[in-house]
């Protein structure tokens, strides 16, 4: 009888093993992503479904607060994060400079889109935002046809985020900046521009009709609106790209599974996820439902104002000095502005 007891007990310790090995033996990784919505726990469910023996963690980070987060592990052996999904590359660069970044150049590469014009692996282009003139959808306004009309429109309040705070209003400005000069931004807050400290900001006192249009990329936007926000995007004839970057942190312990992680989301898969919530994939072969409003990349090509950044990263002080000089010179502090804004 004791034999017998003990055989079964053996059996049922042996079942409860081999029901827990797995999860036992699951690897880890942890993603950062700085951009908000479904996306990237979309992704992360198709990869752990395509990889059941991977468990992934995902943390949603905004990137002016990545530096702080990295800076404590910085020196020493391991990374906070195994893989960062960024919404702009300005993080990138300044991580890239610090040596924080593991090169990979993945074989889905070859079948994207890249911006970057210094690319070298350590971060690649894996959606765009499509920067567009938001507006309170009714009646559903008519889309100026070029950014270079609005600051000639006296009427309009204008409100933009303040590329100080945020990588990626930086980037919108310095595209503006760049196609019509630092005049675009005194025109602009000339005629009633109002600043705002977040991209979130704007888009809330346009909704409210505080300000008459905002800018911000196609996901703010697709976010806003599943939090029932009257919001709608245009996109005038030149159109501003933001890529967002993914990328591996050097001295993960995780290294393989973090490049199958990015070859994912760079795989005809991955980008077929993107598109379908909303995003504009950075391959040229798959395209956005269109529910979205979204152009593709094909037919982008001749639409799209070019830019280095590399070299925007380098002038990134310079253009937020012009907009912070733009503000006062139409009476308005950045933090006048803002306020006199959201009491208006």
């Amino acid at each position: 009888m004791g034999g017998r007891l003990r055989k079964a007990l053996l059996g049922v310790l042996m079942g409860m093993a081999l029901a827990v090995s797995p999860a036992l033996s699951a690897e880890p990784l942890h993603v950062g992503i700085s951009f908000g919505g479904e996306l990237g726990g979309a992704v992360v469910k198709a990869f752990m479904s395509r990889y059941p023996g991977i468990e992934v963690t995902l943390e949603t980070v905004p990137s002016e607060k990545l530096n702080d987060i990295l800076k404590p592990r910085r020196g020493q052996a391991g990374t906070a994060f195994d893989v960062l999904w960024l919404d702009s590359p300005m993080e990138c660069y300044r991580l890239k400079a610090a040596g924080l970044l593991y090169r990979y150049i993945s074989p889905y590469v070859r079948e994207l889109v890249n911006p970057l014009q210094d690319y070298d692996g350590s971060f690649t282009a894996a959606r765009f935002g499509v920067v567009g003139i938001v507006q309170r959808g009714e009646p559903r306004p008519k889309t100026p046809a070029r950014w270079g009309a609005l600051p000639e429109n006296d009427q309009l309040i204008v409100a933009l985020a303040d590329p100080a705070v945020s990588d990626k209003a930086y980037l919108i400005a310095a595209h503006l900046r760049e196609a019509f000069s630092r005049n675009f931004f005194r025109e602009l807050f000339k005629h009633g521009g109002r600043l705002f400290k977040t991209t979130g900001e704007a888009l809330a006192a346009t909704a409210a009709g505080t300000a008459d249009v905002a800018f911000a990329v196609d996901l703010d936007v697709v976010r806003a609106r599943g939090e029932a926000s009257p919001l709608v995007i245009g996109y005038p004839k030149e159109l501003i790209l933001i890529p967002a970057p993914v990328a591996i942190l050097d001295g993960t312990p995780q290294l393989s599974v973090a490049r199958k992680f990015v070859d994912f989301i760079l795989s005809p898969e991955g980008q077929a996820l993107v598109a379908e919530y909303g995003s504009l994939p950075a391959s040229p072969n798959v395209t956005v439902p269109e529910r979205f409003g979204l152009p593709g990349l094909k037919e982008m090509k001749d639409r799209v104002i070019e830019s280095n950044y590399a070299r925007l990263f380098a002038s990134k002080q310079r253009v937020i000095n012009e907009v912070a000089e733009a503000v006062r010179a139409g009476g308005k502090t950045p933090r006048e502005s803002s306020r006199a804004a959201a009491t208006r």
